[in-house]
């Protein structure tokens, strides 16, 4: 019961770094989760003698090393980390032209922004009218360099 107790106490340490590193940075989790630790092998050598005690010790900081190589060693930061790049430019190059006043229809929801079809293309736009539904008619209020900006065409 020793060893579970002991062990428990570690693990719920480990538990509150890993947290810390990987989800809650600022310092806090780590901190405790550095005290808890302690406080593990302090009850192993408070409760358990001195045997004991370099028993938890030892094995307290060579899982501790073990996990930091691990993690070091292992693609485990690839796995988590963000890899992907946006390569899109908004309405850029792509050569549609509209004017004020044209129309067009919503093929998503304009959140403000979304996709309109005009004719045989789509376009990125701004609405103006708020949230604008699927399938909604849309006109052209105004255009700004790359930018369309849109309303409800019952407005």
């Amino acid at each position: 019961m020793f060893w579970i107790i002991v062990f428990g106490i570690i693990l719920l340490g480990l538990l509150f770094v890993l947290a810390e590193i990987l989800f809650v940075p600022g310092g806090i989790l780590g901190i405790v989760g550095i005290l808890v630790i302690l406080f593990g092998i302090y009850y192993g050598f408070n409760h358990g003698g001195n045997t004991r005690g370099i028993i938890v010790l030892i094995t307290t900081v060579v899982i501790t090393f073990g996990l930091i190589f691990l993690s070091v060693r292992s693609k485990s930061w690839k796995r988590i980390s963000l890899t992907t790049n946006i390569d899109q430019k908004y309405n850029s190059n792509t050569g549609i032209i509209v004017t004020k006043g044209q129309t067009g229809k919503a093929i998503t929801r304009l959140n403000p922004m979304g996709k309109v079809q005009f004719d045989a293309d789509e376009a990125e736009v701004i609405s103006e009218s708020g949230f604008i539904d699927v399938g909604s008619e849309v006109i052209v209020h105004k255009t700004e360099g790359t930018k369309i900006y849109v309303k409800l065409n019952n407005q």
